[in-house]
């Protein structure tokens, strides 16, 4: 499997948070703390591993939290300047 488009830096588009943080499959988002994972992105719905939580459901907690739960906040960080787009 290949990640999706990647920008100038090597890094592919976070499914969770939208930042270009990640630079091969199965790695975890440092800003949003999501397990990039193929099968989750086709099935927004599915909340079995590796995530334990829905796409869709990880999203909205981004948006209010920022992270996928609220439990993985401390390990996440603001994204850097060359994670905010995709060029």
């Amino acid at each position: 499997m290949e990640l999706k488009r990647l920008n100038k830096f090597g890094k592919a588009q976070c499914a969770c948070c939208g930042y270009y943080t990640i630079k091969e499959i199965a790695e975890t988002c440092p800003v949003c703390h999501w397990e990039e994972n193929i099968f989750q992105e086709e099935n927004q719905n599915d909340n079995d591993a590796p995530n334990y939580i829905s796409l869709r459901e990880a999203r909205g907690n981004f948006q209010k939290f920022g992270a996928k739960k609220l439990e993985f906040k401390e390990l996440t960080r603001e994204p850097y300047s060359e994670e905010l787009e995709g060029s």
